[in-house]
């Protein structure tokens, strides 16, 4: 019983004097009030309950400034981006045992090599999989026959399917439980990262392992995935002693080449396959697609003019297309171009952006001599910057037409930051783009999508986005009412 009492105290003594060296041992002011441990948490408070709001202050009295946050288990300051997503979803506990993935995120180039410079040719697979996706989510649809559908389920779904036709090709894609595992996954990882982020560092070895599901997540993986990951790897060895190089349009060939030799296991492949599917192509690309299907029915006066590029493009009769159109005839649709972007800036930028940890054993020094110590993480504001009418003219007014013709929709600025913004910005945003103008091309030239705001919100307004910490979400209360049109007509989704 003494040494347990002993342990407390020793426990409870470092962690205060951790707190009161970060706090005392830096010259950055902090925002709110916090810089005093009982104003810290109900400071912390604000910032989980309403981070649009405390976001929103900083940039009002500091724009150019430098300041600190309070944020569980760390502070924040307002300024490696792979460190700062190891950081959120503490990926050594929750997803691997080592930090190999982030010492080392060869995924994150084997993404690029698969999804972003050869885009035409996984094209014909990713079209496929967005019609076949698309009629199977509606198949319940018939002659004036409605049922009610989470927008977000249905984002899920279709973000998934084709997500996995890409990165593991068929049949897997197809396989309801993979579908279901993908889907659950992101949250899954930062609930749980949220959870190791609370328990000291020093304690992390010994206790981190009971609430990280770090066996569960990557035994279900490669319990999945083995087979195909198998397979991928002796063709790949086969091509490598043959000096013939594999053709496949997946991420998992871009893996095999990317990985040394000797990592080449199932279990690197299913954690970085795992990661690859969590943040990136999953996570904001199911929040970009309920988004737009949000504005397609808040702004529909926008839908003739995208639904005629989609038809001129897509030239379907009947569900089944005549051919897969190239990335260069996509990017020829620029009512659908502007809307994505515009939709993006408006519900794709989080209270916080631009997420960065600081790696250099010294810290990072500002042009302006601000010292950011070792280990923290900074950010700017986010939606703050993106309605600053200083920005953008009428910044809070869904405009599509404000964008320029040479504004893309996968690119970025400082004032756009979606995909964050220079060196490492997000290399998957090609492809992203690409799968959410097929998805919303042919949903919109297939469906009749019309608002039905005030069914479940008694404003009759459109569900407000919710916040977790400094993440963004479309509401998840938004349902789609999905029915057959009479013959000949488009079917219809009605959001409400």
């Amino acid at each position: 019983m003494a040494n347990l009492t002993l342990i407390l105290l020793y426990t409870g003594a470092v962690t205060i004097l951790s707190y009161l060296k970060g706090i005392w041992s830096t010259v950055i002011p902090a925002h709110g009030g916090a810089d005093w441990p009982f104003a810290y948490y109900f400071v912390a408070l604000r910032v989980i309950l309403r981070p649009q709001h405390f976001f929103a202050s900083i940039y009002a009295s500091t724009a150019d400034a430098v300041v600190r946050i309070p944020a569980p288990g760390a502070w924040d300051n307002v300024l490696s981006f792979n460190s700062a997503v190891d950081q959120m979803f503490q990926s050594r506990w929750t997803l691997h045992g080592s930090r190999s993935v982030f010492e080392h995120p060869i995924h994150l180039a084997a993404m690029s090599k698969a999804l972003g410079r050869n885009l035409d040719r996984c094209m014909p697979d990713l079209y496929d999989e967005v019609v076949h996706a698309c009629e199977e989510a509606f198949s319940a649809m018939g002659e004036d026959k409605w049922r009610s559908v989470d927008a977000t389920t249905l984002s899920h779904f279709l973000v998934a399917r084709t997500n996995n036709r890409v990165f593991v090709g068929l049949p897997f894609c197809r396989d309801p439980q993979y579908t279901a595992h993908t889907i659950g996954l992101p949250s899954r990882l930062f609930v749980r990262g949220s959870l190791v982020r609370m328990i000291p560092e020093f304690l992390r070895p010994y206790l981190a392992r009971f609430v990280s599901g770090q066996q569960r997540e990557l035994g279900a993986a490669i319990a999945f995935l083995r087979p195909i990951l198998e397979q991928h790897a002796e063709q790949h060895r086969q091509s490598q002693e043959s000096g013939n190089p594999t053709v496949d349009r997946d991420l998992i060939t871009s893996l095999l080449d990317a990985l040394p030799a000797d990592e080449r296991t199932v279990e690197e492949l299913a954690v970085r396959i795992m990661l690859t599917n969590t943040l990136p192509a999953t996570f904001n690309t199911n929040n970009a697609l309920t988004a737009l299907l949000y504005d397609l029915a808040d702004y529909p006066e926008y839908i003739p003019a995208i639904r005629a590029e989609a038809h001129r493009l897509l030239r379907t009769r009947a569900g089944a297309a005549v051919s897969a159109p190239t990335k260069a005839e996509l990017d020829s649709m620029p009512h659908l171009e502007r809307f994505i972007r515009e939709s993006q800036r408006l519900n794709g930028t989080s209270a916080g952006a631009l997420f960065r940890r600081v790696v250099a054993p010294n810290g990072f020094v500002f042009s302006d001599g601000v010292h950011i110590p070792h280990g923290a993480v900074i950010c700017v504001p986010g939606m703050a910057s993106v309605t600053d009418n200083a920005n953008y003219a009428d910044a809070s007014t869904f405009n599509p037409y404000r964008s320029t013709a040479g504004a893309r929709a996968a690119s970025t600025s400082l004032t756009h930051l979606t995909f964050g913004h220079g060196r490492q910005a997000c290399p998957g945003r090609f492809f992203t783009v690409v799968q959410l103008k097929l998805l919303l091309a042919y949903i919109v030239l297939h469906f009749d999508i019309r608002p039905g705001w005030g069914d479940g919100d008694e404003d009759g307004k459109r569900p407000k986005d919710v916040f977790l910490r400094f993440l963004r979400f479309p509401s998840m209360a938004g349902k789609c009412w999905c029915g057959g049109g009479r013959s000949g007509l488009p079917r219809r989704i009605v959001l409400v």
